[in-house]
């Protein structure tokens, strides 16, 4: 959970690279729906799923700094 954080500072780079990696899984998620009986993929669930993992990180960023 402290992925966002280098040397105890906040990190950009960490947090983008985190998000980045949320939507590749979201992406590679949907691919492979595409391949499931009666399943579809979809560019708006890549989004959802992307929004989701942003929010919940900022939800964290949140709880973590009202401890300092």
């Amino acid at each position: 959970a402290y992925f966002f954080f280098n040397h105890g500072k906040f990190s950009w780079g960490l947090f983008l690279y985190s998000e980045g990696v949320c939507i590749l899984y979201a992406m590679s998620d949907e691919f492979h729906q595409l391949f499931v009986p009666g399943r579809s993929g979809s560019f708006v669930d890549v989004g959802i799923d992307s929004f989701g993992a942003a929010i919940g990180a900022f939800i964290f960023l949140l709880i973590i700094s009202k401890q300092d």
